[in-house]
């Protein structure tokens, strides 16, 4: 994922952490089912980037000046259109598949050369927050969207 701040003159510093380092050209080839589809993550946190790979003995840590300035940024706020985002790069909204709220997901990143957003972690805590504040309380995210609510 990528998140960044921007500044007057749009370079940011980003950090990729790599558990055998990159060899050839960057490319996106991270898991399917990532936090916003398959791509290259980064974020502004080099600790957190470093907490991804430090129990890997061949493990490389990147750093990159990137000049924000000519490509089409998301910037995803963490909220519901967030939540909704990740569950669909996370294959959860297959279920509803061919309905509005499917396809408004399905291409809603598209023609982005980056996404900025929060970490969702394993458990998608924010979205559950979330969740409750739409009165779905006590239930996690995934379990909501596996019944189709």
């Amino acid at each position: 994922m990528i998140a960044y701040e921007r500044n007057n003159d749009e370079i940011v510093t980003l950090y990729h952490g790599s558990k055998s380092g990159i060899h050839g050209a960057i490319a996106p080839l991270s898991r399917e089912h990532c936090d916003f589809g398959k791509g290259f993550y980064m974020g502004t946190d080099r600790n957190q980037s470093l907490t991804l790979i430090c129990n890997y003995p061949k493990a490389k840590i990147y750093t990159l000046n990137v000049d924000l300035s000519q490509l089409k940024l998301l910037d995803m706020e963490a909220g519901l259109d967030w939540a909704l985002l990740v569950a669909y790069h996370r294959g959860k909204m297959e279920s509803i598949k061919n309905t509005k709220i499917y396809e408004r997901y399905a291409n809603l990143s598209k023609g982005y050369d980056m996404i900025s957003g929060m970490i969702a972690n394993d458990r998608m805590v924010m979205a559950n927050e979330i969740c409750r504040k739409y009165r779905r309380e006590g239930r996690f995210f995934d379990e909501i969207l596996e019944e189709g609510e």
